[in-house]
């Protein structure tokens, strides 16, 4: 599979810090790095639990895995970061993947150090008719009109992107964002990276 698709098409999300991309081959590669992260995650030296505020299982340093479908996707996260800030050489600081399970989520936070932080969304879990946002990604930044409907400047709603499966997202690092509280039962699963120029 090619690392970056002829064609592949880049969006910044409007009034966010958000650049936003979309492998149509997602399909591809997604069932066998599924059950790769869900294998690892069984007491893997690679394994962390961490308490539900802070998002759950996460399975540590993607390059080591010695798994292909993670390589290629790690492979496009690195591209992602190089076309959209023009950078020739890159670290990779931190990578992991996170496992959110019922009752687990993300609280607002940043990621210091970082220029960038990607993240893909490999399966976004079961969706819950009662809880329309449950296990949604969020972003807090008074600067982003969605975020204050009552007042400029006034933070009140964190701004939900709409996502899909096989999206990859761009923000930079010190961009406060969490995770909705997940409600689901099968597996939420994200890969995250983040980045600084060489």
């Amino acid at each position: 599979m090619e690392t970056w698709p002829e064609g592949q098409r880049v969006r910044r999300q409007k009034n966010a810090e958000l650049t936003l991309t979309r492998f149509a081959d997602s399909e591809d590669h997604r069932p066998a790095l599924m059950a790769a992260i869900l294998r690892l995650a069984q007491g893997s030296r690679f394994a962390r639990r961490y308490i539900r505020a802070f998002g759950g299982t996460k399975v540590d340093r993607v390059a080591e895995w010695e798994v292909p479908e993670a390589d290629l996707v790690e492979a496009r996260a690195c591209e992602f970061y190089r076309r959209v800030h023009g950078v020739a050489g890159l670290r990779v600081l931190e990578s992991w993947a996170n496992i959110y399970r019922q009752g687990d989520y993300s609280m607002p936070h940043s990621h210091p150090g970082a220029a960038v932080s990607i993240v893909y969304f490999l399966d976004l879990g079961d969706p819950d008719p009662r809880d329309p946002i449950s296990g949604q990604f969020a972003v807090f930044d008074p600067r982003v009109p969605a975020c204050c409907r009552d007042q400029p400047d006034c933070l009140t709603n964190p701004f939900m992107p709409k996502l899909e499966p096989g999206t990859m997202i761009l923000f930079p690092g010190w961009l406060v964002h969490g995770v909705n509280p997940y409600t689901g039962e099968r597996p939420r699963i994200t890969l995250t990276w983040n980045l600084a120029p060489a």
